[in-house]
């Protein structure tokens, strides 16, 4: 979201950065942490390179169904360039918010 101050456009998400931690070094990024882009609480902000912002952008759904299984939804993601499982889920939310917690620590 952008807002304007005079003749300068700036996003929200990198004022409310530069109000907390001051300025972002050039070639850095602010990544939404949740993936909610209207979502600018600090908490939700984390300063990362571009190659780190495009991979936790880039995480994909994360997760598939399987048909038969107690806990239907596999929770999916590559570490280190290897497939791994993260786990089983009752529901989609489970298996989204466990791949989003690996982007989180990976």
């Amino acid at each position: 979201m952008r807002y304007k101050r005079g003749k300068e456009s700036k996003y929200t998400h990198r004022t409310v950065w530069e109000e907390v931690n001051g300025p972002i070094p050039k070639g850095m990024h602010i990544h939404h942490i949740n993936s909610n882009k209207l979502d600018n609480r600090i908490e939700n902000l984390a300063l990362v390179t571009p190659r780190e912002n495009f991979l936790k952008d880039n995480w994909g759904k994360g997760f598939y169904f399987r048909k038969g299984l107690t806990r239907p939804y596999v929770s999916h993601k590559r570490i280190d360039g290897k497939p791994t499982n993260l786990g089983y889920f009752g529901t989609p939310c489970g298996a989204i918010m466990s791949t989003r917690m690996a982007l989180v620590t990976s």
